[in-house]
């Protein structure tokens, strides 16, 4: 198995992990983990509530992709 060591904290580092992510093979805890190799487990589950928060109100900010009107119709009109 090919190990891949980059300085903490780097471009390479935050490159590496954006990668990982955007191939689905790298969860939020290990995301954390490694941009933020100094914290402990209570920062890093401070942190995922956090981006999980974040997630949740902008999923709810969204459209239901399983309605077909458009956002601005209005009603009466139909």
């Amino acid at each position: 198995m090919l190990s891949l060591r980059v300085t903490h904290g780097s471009k390479s580092e935050a490159e590496t992990i954006g990668l990982l992510d955007v191939g689905g093979a790298i969860s939020d805890w290990r995301k954390v983990e490694r941009a933020n190799p100094e914290w402990g487990q209570e920062q890093i589950e401070e942190e995922l509530k956090k981006i999980r928060t974040g997630r949740d109100a902008r999923s709810e900010a969204l459209p239901d992709p399983a309605r077909f009107d458009r956002i601005d119709d209005d009603p009466d009109e139909a």
